[in-house]
């Protein structure tokens, strides 16, 4: 695929995967904050929603920033560029303000309480969600170096060694398994970065591979809950992400209309989305405590609509500053790498 064709795909359909991907991960955050609120239930349907959604919403994240690397402009100085504006800086940011936030609200209304001794932390362990970007961090140097002193025959190689690696690992038994995710995590930013390209641009019939995808992860999720088999997560994973991505590939390609143009826009403040939608979902715990409405759909519900329109104002704001100062504001908050009329973003 040449790198003019490639551009074209992200409009087409990378920005609509990320749009889907983002609202499941929001799902699952306002989900999960159920869980952590000792007034409510986490019933046994909304731990299904959990596992369901586990089992390949963020690998479909870390699959898409191999993806966007892979269409980023070439060149070491650019990758690293990206990877601090990117990455980095928001990463940095995002997580002071989160452990000052959180230290600073009176413990009855924070799930997870954190001190501002945590703030020193942060360069060696990532808190709550913001581990995403500390691993993707580590996952982008250390797949610019791949790039950079490996060839492609190489960086296959590489590829094949993680997933197995990682498979063994799992197997090995619990002490390993932070070692194995991180692992597991690089090899699905690699698939999406030396792989996913050639597939997507070497098949034609996208809808009935969005169908077989789906009936694979179906059958694989279905063994593993009633075996929970440890072999199977990453092909679990990974056939629930190739789901999404062929479904949103034949959704560019027919047509797609308002549906995709949303997904899109969407997609296109995803990092936005990310940073910001766990203070909309605490802000919606809290409206609906102090107003007497406090429940598990409510909060699910609502926590979810707030985590993503939120944000996504936020990110509209933040872009329409940006072309007005004509300077890039939006990297100067950690929202991403402004680049005039548009945001880079890592996923």
């Amino acid at each position: 695929m040449s790198a003019g064709s490639l551009v074209s795909q992200r409009i087409g359909w990378v920005d609509v995967a990320k749009g889907i991907g983002i609202i499941l991960i929001v799902i699952g955050h306002a989900n999960r904050s159920i869980d952590r609120s000792p007034l409510l239930v986490w019933t046994d349907e909304l731990r299904a929603l959990d596992t369901f959604l586990y089992s390949f919403h963020v690998p479909l994240f870390f699959v898409l920033a191999g993806v966007s690397a892979a269409l980023a402009r070439p060149g070491w100085r650019n990758g690293v560029h990206s990877l601090v504006l990117g990455i980095v800086v928001p990463y940095l940011i995002w997580s002071i303000i989160w452990i000052l936030c959180k230290s600073l609200l009176p413990s009855a209304l924070v799930n997870v309480p954190l001190d501002l001794s945590d703030l020193w932390q942060i360069l060696w362990m990532p808190v709550d969600h913001f581990w995403f970007l500390y691993h993707l961090v580590l996952i982008r140097m250390i797949w610019l170096f791949a790039e950079h002193w490996l060839d492609r025959a190489e960086q296959w190689i590489t590829l094949v060694l993680l997933i197995v690696a990682s498979h063994g690992l799992r197997l090995i038994g619990e002490d390993w398994a932070f070692v194995a995710h991180f692992i597991e995590n690089t090899a699905f930013f690699g698939f999406g970065l030396i792989v996913l390209q050639q597939l997507v641009t070497g098949i034609s019939q996208f809808g009935r591979m969005a169908i077989v995808s789906f009936f694979a992860f179906a059958g694989l999720l279905a063994v593993n809950w009633m075996g929970d088999v440890q072999s199977l997560g990453f092909l679990i994973s990974t056939t629930g992400a190739l789901t999404v991505i062929f479904m949103t590939v034949y959704l560019d390609k027919s047509g797609g209309g308002v549906l995709r143009d949303g997904l899109a826009r969407i997609g296109q403040a995803s990092l936005v989305i990310f940073l910001l939608h766990v203070f909309a979902i605490s802000l919606v715990r809290l409206l609906l405590l102090k107003t007497g409405y406090l429940d598990s759909e409510a909060l699910l519900f609502w926590g979810s609509v707030a985590g993503v329109s939120l944000p996504y104002l936020a990110y509209v704001t933040g872009r329409w500053m940006s072309n007005q100062a004509g300077q890039p504001v939006m990297t100067w908050v950690g929202w991403g790498r402004w680049q005039g009329r548009g945001i880079e973003t890592p996923a």
